[in-house]
Order: structure tokens, then sequence, then C-alpha cells
């Protein structure tokens, strides 16, 4: 997990940058372990490995790959403010809810959304996240 202290030290390796086959995902396959299966795939509309974290995020990349109106697929997007480095939008946003934000040995950690896409003529930015509905929460602490 990435956490508030080490985001300036990701950025300078270069995660959550670039586009197309120079992108480089803020969360790999190998930062962590996980609870369901995650994968590597090669992808032919952006030309380079995408990684992501469970069978319900591959199906989506598979959809957009062979979609003609997508331009770009960025996976494992950082939530970050426009500006700075900081996460203090995701935490206002917690706050606002009335949830935690994600933490991680008692640390904020930076969200991330499953899927920056580019798509369109007007190259419309889109993100989606995709969760199994088993998995989902509708309960505001």
């Amino acid at each position: 997990m990435v956490t508030e202290d080490s985001i300036e030290k990701h950025i300078r390796n270069g995660y959550g940058q670039g586009s197309l086959k120079n992108y480089k995902p803020w969360i790999k396959v190998n930062h962590f372990s996980s609870k369901g299966r995650s994968h590597r795939v090669l992808e032919m509309k952006t030309e380079r490995i995408h990684h992501v974290l469970s069978d319900l995020e591959l199906k989506l990349l598979n959809i957009l790959d062979f979609s003609d109106k997508v331009i770009d697929i960025r996976e494992q997007y950082p939530l970050l403010d426009i500006g700075s480095p900081t996460i203090e939008t995701t935490k206002a946003i917690a706050l606002a809810l009335g949830i935690r934000h994600p933490q991680y040995r008692g640390k904020n950690v930076v969200i991330t959304t499953d899927f920056l896409i580019t798509a369109g003529s007007d190259k419309k930015i889109i993100a989606r996240t995709v969760k199994p509905n088993i998995n989902l929460d509708w309960k505001i602490r």
C-alpha cells in the first residue's frame, strides 16, 4: 500500500504517470498479495502489460480494449489532488460521508480507481471502479 508518506517517492519512480504504452500503474500486482486472482495482461490498444487485481477487472479491461471508442486505458490510477500530490480531497470526501479514509498500519493510503479511460473523439476522461456486489457495504457509518 502506498501511504501518504511515500507519495512523492512513488511519483519520482514514475508510478501513476504516462499514457498508452508509457503509463506505469500506481499499483502493480507484485506490490502486495491479493485475496483474489490478479493478472498481468498484454493489451493491444495500449501495447503494454496491464496490472489488474481481479477477474472482474480483467473482464472490463478486455471489453475496453476491444471498444473502438476507447483511446487509452490506465489501470490502478491514483486519486491525487490536482496541482499537488496529496490526498486532502479524498480525506475530505470520507469525512463528509462519515466514513473512515482507508488506512494501512494507521497511515492514510492513496485511493486508486480501477480504470481511467480516455474515450471518443472529444477524448473524454472516465473513471471506473468495478467490485463484485457481494463486497459492497451500503451502510454509511
